[in-house]
């Protein structure tokens, strides 16, 4: 962590072969995701336990997000590489109804981002054949993102809402 112009080692447990550790900033908080190991929260310059769930050591996270009004409270939902979006809520891990998740069944996704206006991207592995989806904020397909709508390559990396309204 780089802070206050010195570089600081933060101790982060990441078992070989995990892919290491993945932060995720959410609001004001910032999450640490590994493969194999619980969630943390960084908290005073160190990273606190905040769930030990089997989700969290047997799925690779892709995003963090706060749960949706006017339910959120503080409770988090996350989506998960292959076996879709979950909440986070009171210490507990359980499945979080979306309709995102039917479209994503079967699939490994590799990123994900919200849009400003709600909507979201995700990107899929080669192994789940590339490509991406589109969704709307109600988290209803909208659209495939592959050749079929004029991309060149269905190899997408990773997505980024620009500015003005638009997704790269």
């Amino acid at each position: 962590m780089w802070r206050g112009g010195r570089l600081a080692t933060i101790p982060c447990p990441a078992p070989a072969g995990s892919r290491g550790p993945r932060v995720h900033p959410v609001g004001d908080a910032l999450y640490v995701t590994a493969f194999g190991e619980a969630l943390r929260r960084l908290v005073d310059g160190r990273l606190e336990r905040v769930v030990d769930d089997p989700v969290f050591r047997e799925n690779f996270v892709v995003a963090i997000e706060p749960s949706p009004a006017p339910a959120g409270g503080g409770a988090r939902v996350f989506l998960t590489a292959e076996r879709g979006w979950f909440e986070l809520r009171d210490g507990r891990v359980t499945p979080w109804a979306t309709p995102m998740n039917a479209s994503l069944a079967g699939k490994r996704v590799r990123s994900f981002v919200r849009s400003p206006d709600g909507s979201a991207a995700v990107s899929f592995a080669t192994a789940s054949g590339n490509g991406g989806m589109l969704f709307g904020a109600d988290g209803k397909f909208r659209v495939r993102l592959d050749e079929s709508i004029g991309l060149r390559n269905r190899a997408l990396r990773d997505f980024c809402p620009d500015t003005e309204g638009g997704l790269w």
